[in-house]
């Protein structure tokens, strides 16, 4: 396929990049169209053979000059994300441009052309593999029916679903060849940093093994992370949710437009190590429009390799309210000797539902650390340490900020905030946890678009109904464009398995800027001792 300043002169590639970076689909996400710009430029100034995973990483993504491909997979989820997005684009705003950006599968360049020679050259295009996938292995992947446009979701021959499927088995094995590497420590002398070091997990977010309860086929979400079909069960029935554009909690609600029900089992095959296992419910059925509430209706029990783990279980009450996601974590899992996990749900009042099943690999006893960033974007920083995008939300709404903050070098950590009145309600298991909270002053203070200063953002923030903070005045607090983290421990979960962080505005709206849960019983260390100079506060 011609490159793109072969097929398009330059002038027409900086209009169409102009064009699309103007759009309502790219202005929503900075680092994609930052990742774009650069792609663009770099074709222009350097043509095609310049750009490489290696080169997006260091110059793109900020990642250091020991950046490894092989072992940090930022770079392809990235690109995942930006060619989904260009296809959202062209789809819908700018479906009548005459010259159009292309990312093809399997290459990092872009190619520029115009609108009907890029809807010939895809049209003869290969199926676009999910990141993760070793291009080594020649072997077609699908593209989830959900991202495909409506006239194209039923039309993959008999033998390129069998080829399909064999990709889709080759995927899930190589994922399970997960690769330990050394616990991160902090420089301060604090309890978390003087802990010893132990293996660790890989940080990748496409680690793991992912099942779609009730799917037909595998997916990929929009984190990236690849969900295999209903498989290894027994009993029950698969059905079909009906699609909502938005599910309170959920990071991605296609997650939850199947599920199993009834009485039913898994038998998971898993090499022989430890796991925190994820368990995905909603309630599609039963609310306050329901037999007046609607608890009640849907009572059943999950147990793990044998052992009862939730009784009388209703997700209605669990997740406070229908339609919300409502996740349960259970760390500790290992297979039997037979090398399987077994799941099994028994109805009790009504029929037992589950939606998806993620097995994550782990640390004896140790959760996962979790950290999260309101935006859509994967950011590894400069400790090391990998957010994710933000997730187990519910209210508020998100703001971008240019910035700088003056005491990081981690500038993405502070680029997205969450403002307004708001909660969180992250998903853990039995322990102690830390929390931190980071925050700053991006929009109230002296030279900020909000101008004013002390009085003008009083917040209180509460745990599981407990007050963290009574009446925060971020002003006071941090100063202007300064990043300051509170650090709060030995929290415990509620009986709902959550820890559920509430932001109640008392003048003007509550705002943060990043979350970050940390097990107490393992290793790991707050990222703000690495990132954030003089931010901390316990």
């Amino acid at each position: 396929m011609a490159v793109s300043h072969q097929v398009v002169g330059g002038d027409e590639v900086r209009s169409a990049l102009h064009t699309v970076l103007a759009s309502e689909t790219f202005t929503r996400s900075q680092q994609l169209s930052r990742l774009l710009k650069y792609l663009c430029d770099s074709l222009l100034a350097n043509g095609p053979d310049y750009i490489a995973e290696y080169t997006i990483g260091t110059e793109a993504l900020g990642r250091p000059a020991d950046f490894d491909p092989t072992q940090d997979a930022a770079v392809r989820v990235e690109m995942h994300r930006l060619r989904r997005r260009l296809r959202d684009y062209y789809e819908a705003e700018g479906m009548h441009d005459p010259v159009r950006i292309v990312i093809p599968p399997g290459q990092y360049a872009p190619v520029v052309t115009r609108a009907w020679e890029e809807q010939r050259a895809t049209s003869t295009s290969p199926v676009e593999m999910d990141i993760g996938e070793a291009p080594a292995a020649n072997l077609p992947v699908a593209v989830p029916a959900e991202s495909l446009p409506h006239a194209q979701r039923y039309k993959i021959p008999t033998r390129q679903l069998a080829l399909i499927s064999v990709a889709a088995v080759v995927i899930l094995l190589s994922v399970w060849l997960f690769r330990p590497r050394p616990g991160s420590a902090g420089t301060n002398a604090s309890a978390d940093s003087t802990k010893g070091a132990i293996s660790i997990p890989s940080s990748s977010p496409l680690a793991g093994v992912r099942i779609g309860c009730g799917r037909q086929s595998s997916w990929t979400d929009r984190l990236g992370q690849i969900w295999g079909a209903d498989e290894h069960f027994e009993g029950g029935e698969s059905i079909e949710i009906p699609g909502q554009s938005y599910i309170a909690g959920a990071f991605d609600a296609r997650l939850y437009q199947s599920a199993r029900t009834g009485t039913f089992s898994y038998r998971v095959p898993l090499p022989s190590r430890d796991y925190e296992m994820r368990l995905y419910f909603i309630e599609p059925v039963y609310g306050p429009h329901h037999d007046q509430g609607g608890e009640g209706n849907r009572l059943f029990s999950v147990s793990i390799n044998r052992q009862k783990v939730l009784d009388r279980f209703d997700i209605l009450s669990d997740a406070d309210g229908p339609w919300t996601a409502d996740v349960r974590v259970f760390k500790d899992i290992t297979p039997g000797p037979d090398g399987y996990v077994r799941i099994d749900l028994a109805s009790i009042n009504g029929a037992a539902l589950l939606n998806a099943i993620e097995f994550l690999p782990a640390r004896r006893h140790i959760l996962n650390p979790i950290r999260l960033l309101p935006q859509d974007n994967f950011y590894t920083d400069s400790a090391g340490n990998l957010w994710t995008p933000d997730n187990y939300s519910r209210g508020g709404r998100v703001a971008i900020h240019p910035g700088p903050m003056k005491n990081t070098h981690d500038q993405e950590i502070f680029r997205h905030e969450r403002y307004g009145h708001f909660r969180y309600a992250i998903p853990v298991d039995r322990g102690s946890y830390s929390v931190y909270i980071y925050m700053a002053e991006e929009y109230w203070g002296p030279g900020n678009p909000g101008g004013g200063g002390a009085g003008t953002r009083i917040f209180s923030v509460f745990c599981n109904g407990a007050a963290l903070l009574r009446g925060i005045d971020l002003f006071k607090e941090a100063g202007v464009n300064y990043g300051v983290v509170r650090a709060f421990h030995h929290l415990a979960p509620n009986a709902q398995g959550k820890l559920t962080l509430s932001f109640e505005p008392e003048h003007d709206y509550a705002s943060i800027y990043a979350l970050e849960v940390i097990d107490e019983a393992g290793p790991d260390a707050p990222s703000y001792e690495r990132t954030v100079t003089g931010a901390g506060r316990s």
